[in-house]
């Protein structure tokens, strides 16, 4: 380990040295840890003592004297000049859109260069740009599904049950005391995403947050039915409202066999109370080959190894 003080001098400079000279140090340092050349292990920065960084050396080259030196810390600094002209480029571009010199959408063109380095939303509508291109502000934002951006498939997950469509009875069909349990036993077989009934969302998302899943994503049926969000291609729970009116029931069941063949018959969990119809036929001989599970089979294929 070595302890780097702060206000260490370069040749040339006087014996006092102040906030610049410490902020160029800080900056060179932590250009080192950027480039795997050291490790920063402690921070002191107290300017009544002797502010100072303690590091540890990873790269030897670091150390070399002459040449071979020199050339080290070139190629340092050549990164160095690489990201000042790229974060250029970045605050050009914005003051372009903002001064309208850009041929696009403010609003698009903040979010290419700030979120994503791609377009994630339409056009505004309202800008100078879009009223120039007689561009009509969008009634609704439409989102496409998480494959859109999201093209590595995700393994490893939901071992523990078959492909395609599997029903579950729940042993709290109203989800007032027993959802808690149910989620965890979801959870238990490798669910990662969940489609609650209306107002349980926020009580899943509090659930999942403290428990053993990966990804954890919830939608509620309106958000579902209103099309604004898709699921991604993950292992699914749709959970059937209890009471539902038929037409919900037959929606949700339209849509959970659209997503099953859109993924390649990737696992879904329905889970529906014992009995529950859909066109005046048992939801469990209209939907699944399989027989139905009772919830507690759940923490049983979960404790599968």
């Amino acid at each position: 380990m070595v302890r780097i003080p702060l206000d260490a001098a370069r040749v040339g400079l006087g014996p006092e040295t102040g906030k610049l000279n410490r902020q160029w140090n800080m900056a060179l340092l932590n250009l080192l840890q950027r480039t795997g050349a050291i490790q920063v292990l402690a921070v002191d920065e107290d300017v009544k003592k002797e502010p100072s960084w303690t590091i540890q050396i990873a790269e030897s080259q670091l150390l070399q004297e002459g040449r071979q030196g020199q050339g080290y810390f070139q190629e340092l600094f050549d990164l160095r000049e690489r990201e000042q002209q790229s974060a250029r480029q970045i605050v050009s571009g914005f003051e372009k859109l903002l001064d309208g010199g850009a041929d696009e959408c403010l609003l698009a063109g903040v979010f290419e260069l700030i979120e994503t380095g791609r377009p994630a939303v339409a056009e505004c509508g309202r800008c100078d740009w879009c009223r120039a291109q007689n561009v009509t502000p969008p009634t609704r934002v439409r989102f496409g599904g998480a494959r859109s951006v999201w093209q590595a498939p995700v393994t490893g997950t939901c071992g523990r049950l078959v492909l395609g469509l599997t029903i579950v009875h729940p042993e709290d069909p109203s989800y007032e005391k027993g959802l808690a349990t149910l989620m965890g036993r979801l959870v238990g077989v490798g669910v990662e995403q969940f489609v609650v009934p209306d107002g349980l969302g926020e009580r899943c998302v509090e659930f999942l947050s403290a428990s053993h899943a990966r990804l954890g994503f919830v939608l509620e049926i309106d958000e579902l039915f209103r099309q604004e969000w898709a699921l991604a291609e993950l292992p699914c729970a749709i959970l059937f409202p209890f009471g539902a009116h038929a037409e919900t029931r037959k929606r949700l069941l339209e849509m959970a066999k659209s997503w099953l063949q859109d993924t390649n018959h990737r696992q879904l969990v329905v889970v529906a109370a014992a009995g529950e119809q859909v066109d005046g036929r048992p939801l469990s001989q209209i939907a699944s080959k399989l027989a139905p599970y009772n919830e507690h089979a759940l923490e049983k294929l979960g404790a599968l190894q």
